[in-house]
């Protein structure tokens, strides 16, 4: 670079605008001035060479890159727009993944927090808790919350308010404090003093209004007076894997429960400095050997995994959001090469521009700088565009998700540490600068390597991008159309495996059913006969509401509620060795139940009101548990027992009266386990119980119209019996299914979309690319049909070339995804990751869509008129 004076490059430039005016002007002399008119004014105003600093060269770029783009609105709106799309779902995929996998719990030390619980999240029992704390010294301390639910009273409605019973050492143990108050003190974790509770943030707004001076006041929870002594953090939230909903939590006393050998206790332990998950794993197994020992009946065979907290947190959730963020940067490399095609041939349009921009002087790297300033300016619009979808895009995901989670669990993970947070402020900056380099370079590279005096012998004609920009922009299209098909066969995979899933027939029929809780519970006059009154009252109530066909009773409602699991002992078989024991799930229905949820008998009868408290015990089993009692024998009249023969001299037997099929139970894809139906009115325990886990009832009723929309009545039905009862989880059992289903749809649904996105934007960039080369190819094809070639011909000869594209992108595509596509295994139902139906679907929609895309430049090729094009 060289110093240079005003004049002497306004002098310059004026030369080389006359040369090349009297050039054009022996052809088409109106059109020269109007051409070379705004190179002249491009360079007079940018030709500045002389700015003695970068930051004002840097400045001057950025103001020519605006001025630009100002000329060519078109060109800048859909840059813009696309990277705001494809930036927007890129920074929205990174809040959740950053929420939900990369933040540290917050915890104190969170990745020495382990889960000690039976494979799975299965609970332990407090004597196992008791002997874990004496017998290991891998962990400083090991804590368990078990799950509560109480019904505040005593303000306005009364609420059913899900929460959970901690030991002593939790708060401690995860170090946190407080907002307000305290935390319960030792002494109130001994039996008669542990009436205090710790409130939610949330539920200290909802329901007190944020008063401070709540704290130390009593309230009353289940018909007793609790003392609220803190109130958490807005953050805070304990178990985070389940019960995830919790509200309040009150103290666990172990002291009394030494000999509870009851699977009720979730632990959570922190693994003391030096020690590894392979010790305490050890550790732990060695102390369950000693303790199926001591305890053959009901820890023969037991084993507890110690696991980082993180993983019982994450879940399965972890696989689903890596693959939807690599499928969103796919989409985001689409994109780029989009742009950069429509970059490419716009810098093959300014040829002549940088031709005399050199001419005159200008350093190469100033063009270099000047091409790259224009594609950043350009991704720094769509990325702040992108942010704005992001907030957008997350805060809609978390309103969606929310929505349907229930009281033991989100559907997604730590959803309130997602939000579009300096982090992502961060990732938005970086994907910003990263894809304006992306797309920027070729173009910027392109235009240093422009044949100066040809562009300036040319006098005005097209001038070429020569045949390796065009290789280059062909290269491309081919990289567009592999990455489709890698989405595309993801998309496709998932699709059919969320088709299988809702084809599963859960062996009850969920439309029009509205289902909800009823809790008596702290209601010491609703227990015994009073609370089979009423729960009778309740069933006749409702069915009188307009819209309700049937309703009915029963402790837990299937796939969406809570699961009791005992064992079983048939009468007259060998007693199971220890550990072998066979368990099955525990219903409590009314006779209403099998009927209102159209479960179809298939030995037997139902239960009916003749099964009362001084009538022989019944039960109805499901297929699953006759065969697994009676192998090859009918269950009608066979006698089973949940009480252990071993240790009870007289066990309450239960005659089977009736076979139902296998329903789903928990879970939407595991195989059903052994289950039974008892009668209510023979449970006299759970009639007569106070505790909370007894003193409440699922009412499942069939509506003719929109289950919901019949809630209101049905509430006000069950308060005109009793105003202080109870009600929550209202909703349908089609939303209680499509909460089991939720992670399927929406990985589906989303990496549907992405698809979809990178399929409309590879159709653009096939469209974008045969519209150009048939513009430049116009003489050509002029020449072609002057000299007798058919229109059909001309046809052939463009779509040939968009069909080769599309099979050398269809070709890598193919072999990488049958590569990638192994990752999906987890996240498929009953199809393969190589699934042939889907690997078959694909080349054929890339067909028709190289075909729509490519059809019309086409046709427009083959109606050239041969004169008009060999004027131009």
């Amino acid at each position: 670079m060289f110093w240079r004076t005003r004049r002497s490059v306004e002098q310059e430039v004026e030369r080389e605008i006359r040369a090349h005016l009297e050039l054009e002007a022996e052809e088409n002399p109106d059109g020269a001035r109007r051409k070379f008119g705004n190179i002249a004014q491009t360079i007079e105003t940018t030709g500045e060479v002389w700015l003695p600093t970068s930051l004002e060269r840097l400045w001057q770029d950025a103001r020519f890159a605006v001025r630009n783009m100002r000329k060519s609105p078109v060109y800048a709106s859909v840059a813009i727009l696309t990277l705001a799309l494809g930036i927007g779902a890129n920074s929205a995929i990174f809040s959740v993944v950053n929420g939900v996998l990369l933040k540290p719990l917050p915890y104190r030390d969170p990745d020495r927090l382990v889960t000690l619980l039976f494979p799975g999240q299965g609970p332990i029992a407090p004597a196992d808790l008791i002997a874990y704390r004496q017998q290991t010294r891998s962990f400083e301390t090991i804590e368990g919350a078990v799950g509560w639910t109480a019904t505040l009273t005593g303000r306005d409605r009364p609420e059913h308010i899900p929460g959970l019973q901690i030991s002593e050492g939790t708060f401690r143990m995860l170090g946190t404090q407080a907002m307000h108050g305290r935390t319960p003190l030792a002494n109130e974790f001994q039996p008669g003093h542990d009436r205090v509770v710790v409130l939610s943030h949330q539920l200290w707004l909802r329901r007190f209004g944020g008063d401070r001076a709540i704290v130390g006041q009593s309230i009353t929870l289940n018909g007793a007076s609790y003392t609220v002594t803190g109130i958490m953090p807005p953050d805070f939230q304990w178990m985070p894997f389940w019960i995830t909903r919790a509200e309040m939590w009150s103290p666990l006393t172990l002291a009394d429960k030494a000999t509870n050998h009851l699977g009720m206790v979730r632990a959570v332990a922190r693994l003391r400095e030096g020690a590894t998950l392979a010790s305490a794993q050890a550790e732990m197994d060695a102390v369950c050997r000693r303790l199926a020992e001591l305890w053959p009946r009901t820890n023969a065979g037991f084993t507890v995994i110690v696991e980082p907290l993180r993983n019982n947190v994450v879940g399965d959730v972890e696989t689903a959001l890596l693959v939807l963020a690599g499928a969103v940067g796919f989409v985001l490399l689409i994109a780029c090469a989009n742009i950069a095609n429509l970059a490419l041939a716009r810098a093959a349009e300014r040829q002549k521009e940088v031709a005399i921009r050199v001419a005159i002087g200008a350093a190469w790297s100033r063009v270099f700088r000047q091409f790259l300033t224009e594609s950043l300016l350009l991704a720094v619009a769509g990325g702040t565009l992108g942010l704005l979808l992001a907030g957008w895009g997350v805060d809609a995901l978390k309103a969606a998700v929310r929505e349907g989670s229930g009281q033991f669990a989100t559907r997604l993970p730590r959803l309130d540490a997602i939000g579009v947070d300096p982090a992502a402020l961060g990732c938005t900056a970086v994907l910003s600068i990263v894809t304006g380099v992306l797309f920027g370079l070729a173009p910027a590279l392109q235009a240093t390597r422009c044949p100066i005096n040809d562009n300036l012998k040319e006098g005005g004609r097209a001038a070429s991008e020569g045949r390796g920009g065009t290789s280059f922009r062909s290269a491309l299209i081919v990289a567009q159309v592999a990455v489709c098909i890698i989405l595309l066969a993801g998309a496709g995979l998932l699709l059919r495996s969320f088709l299988g899933l809702r084809a599963i027939e859960p062996g009850f029929d969920p439309h029009n059913v509205l289902a909800m809780s009823v809790s008596v519970a702290g209601q010491k006059q609703y227990t015994g006969a009073a609370r089979e009154a009423f729960y009778t009252r309740v069933v006749e109530e409702v069915r009188r509401v307009p819209g309700i066909s049937s309703a009915a009773l029963i402790n837990h409602l299937p796939i969406g509620g809570d699961m009791w699991t005992f064992r079983v002992f048939a009468e007259g078989r060998p007693l199971p060795e220890p550990g072998q024991d066979i368990g099955a799930r525990y219903r409590v229905c009314d006779p209403g139940y099998l009927p209102t949820m159209r479960i179809p008998l298939l030995q037997g009868r139902n239960l009916n009101d003749h099964d009362g408290p001084k009538s022989p015990r019944v039960a109805i089993v499901n297929e699953k548990l006759a065969k697994q009692l009676w192998p090859g024998q009918s269950a009608i009249g066979k006698r089973f027992t949940s009480d252990d023969p071993r240790e009870t001299r007289e066990p309450a037997w239960l005659t089977v009266v009736g076979v139902v099929p296998s329903v789903k139970q928990h879970s939407w894809t595991a195989d059903a386990a052994g289950e039974y139906y008892v009668a209510l009115r023979q449970q006299e325990q759970m009639l007569a119980s106070t505790h909370p886990w007894q003193s409440y009832i699922t009412l499942v009723a069939r509506t003719a119209a929109e289950p919901l929309s019949t809630a209101s009545a049905v509430r006000s039905a069950i308060w005109s019996l009793n105003g202080n009862a109870a009600i929550a989880e209202v909703r349908s059992l089609e939303q209680v299914i499509a909460t089991a289903l939720w992670q399927d749809r929406l990985q589906t649904l989303m990496l549907a979309v992405f698809a979809a996105f990178a399929v409309l934007l590879a159709a653009i960039g096939i469209y974008g690319v045969t519209a150009y080369s048939v513009a430049r190819r116009t003489q050509e094809i002029g020449i072609r049909m002057a000299l007798g070639a058919g229109r059909a011909a001309v046809l052939w000869m463009v779509l040939r070339r968009s069909f080769v594209l599309m099979l050398a992108g269809v070709t890598a595509g193919l072999a990488i995804a049958l590569a990638l596509t192994r990752w999906l295994a987890t996240m498929l139902y009953g199809v393969t990751p190589t699934d042939p139906i889907t690997f078959a679907a694909i080349p054929i929609i890339m067909a028709a869509v190289a075909l729509i895309a490519s059809l019309l430049p086409a046709r427009r090729a083959s109606s050239v008129d041969p004169a008009t094009a060999l004027r131009c």
